[in-house]
């Protein structure tokens, strides 16, 4: 009996230490879905734009956008919780409205400085979803 007891005080130790990493994981899943959500959005403008300019590279970025929606959903769904998931889908319109409207502005601005800054911003706000898919 002797014996056990410092066993259990090991495995209680083990699984204490444990539980920050568990939330730890948990939060960085859910910053990661998070960022998935706005990039989802923000590629879903970009490709509703390139079909209505009729750019030849709208094919290559709605596969973008396939490919950061399929790991939105695969990384949202280890995410428990409606309010979680209602959050994250209202980050996903958010971005994709503020987009879309950032690339209307840059497109059809009849300011030239103010279409510039437009095109800059959303280039810009496209980098961090670049990273996201090619690290």
């Amino acid at each position: 009996m002797c014996r056990t007891r410092p066993l259990l005080w090991l495995l209680a130790a083990l699984a204490l230490s444990a539980a920050p990493l568990r939330a730890a994981v948990a939060g960085d899943t859910a910053q990661l879905a998070e960022n998935y959500a706005v990039c989802a959005g923000r590629l879903a403008a970009l490709t509703e734009h390139n079909w209505l300019m009729q750019d030849p590279a709208a094919d290559a970025i709605a596969f973008r956008r396939d490919w950061t929606i399929a790991l939105f959903e695969a990384t949202s769904a280890a995410i428990p919780g409606d309010k979680a998931q209602r959050a994250l889908s209202i980050s996903r319109h958010r971005a994709r409205r503020e987009h879309k409207s950032l690339l209307d502005t840059a497109s059809f601005n009849q300011d030239p400085r103010r279409a510039r800054l437009a095109l800059a911003t959303a280039l810009r706000h496209l980098m961090p979803c670049h990273e996201l898919l090619t690290r």
